[in-house]
C-alpha cells in the first residue's frame, strides 16, 4: 500500500506464484476525484526476467506505469485479476508462451498492452488474450515524462505493438473512448 516505489517484484526466479494480493496507491491515487498521480510506483505486480509464473486473483490499482506487469519472462498465465486506475492495466512486454484470462481492466488509460520492443533480453511470442473484459478506459495519460506507456492514448481497451503468433479472442471490449483494439507496427513510436 503506497509504496514509493514498485509494491511487489519478482526478478530472475522460476516457479512464481502471486496469488490473493493487492497492491494500491491511495493518497495520490489516480481517480476521477485526484487525476494527477505521476508520483505513484511505476509497477504494481512486476515479475521479469522470470520463467513459469503465475498471477492469480490480484488487484492493482493507480500504477503510474502497469498495475499488472510482466517482462522479459517464459511460460506465464494472469488470471482472475483486476486493474484499475493505472496507465497500463495489464502489459506483456516481450515475453513468450504468456495468457491472460478472465481479467478485468477498467479506468485505466489503456486496458491490456502487448508489447515487443528491441534491445531487451527477448522477445515475446506466442501470447493468448481471452475472456477479458476491458471497460471504460477512459483515465488521462499520468504517466512520468519519457515512458513508453505515455504514448498510449487515453481510452484505449487492447494495444497491441510488434508482437508475435498473437491470438485474441472472447473478449469483452466497450466504452473506451479512443480504439476498442488496434494492432500496430514498433515503426509507428520509433
Amino acid at each position: 500500500l503506497n509504496t514509493p516505489g514498485d509494491a511487489i517484484k519478482v526478478s530472475d526466479s522460476t516457479f512464481v506464484t502471486i496469488r490473493h494480493a493487492k497492491a494500491e496507491w491511495t493518497g495520490l491515487g489516480c481517480t476521477p476525484n485526484k487525476p494527477n498521480c505521476a508520483t505513484n510506483g511505476a509497477y504494481a505486480i512486476y515479475p521479469v526476467l522470470s520463467q513459469h509464473v503465475l498471477v492469480d486473483d490480484v488487484i492493482a490499482i493507480g500504477a503510474s506505469d502497469a498495475g499488472i506487469y510482466v517482462g522479459q519472462s517464459r511460460d506465464v498465465l494472469v488470471i482472475n485479476s483486476r486493474a484499475e486506475f493505472n496507465v497500463a492495466g495489464f502489459e506483456f512486454e516481450n515475453t513468450d508462451r504468456c495468457e491472460e484470462y478472465d481479467n478485468v481492466a477498467t479506468n485505466n488509460v489503456g486496458g491490456f498492452l502487448l508489447f515487443d520492443l528491441p534491445g531487451l533480453t527477448q522477445y515475446g511470442d506466442q501470447c493468448r488474450i481471452t475472456r477479458n473484459k476491458s471497460y471504460t478506459n477512459n483515465t488521462d495519460n499520468f504517466a512520468p515524462v519519457g515512458n513508453i506507456v505515455g504514448l498510449v492514448p487515453r481510452g484505449t481497451g487492447i494495444l497491441v505493438l510488434a508482437n508475435d503468433r498473437l491470438e485474441i479472442d472472447n473478449n469483452e471490449i466497450y466504452d473506451n473512448d479512443t480504439v476498442g483494439l488496434v494492432m500496430v507496427s514498433y515503426a509507428l513510436i520509433d
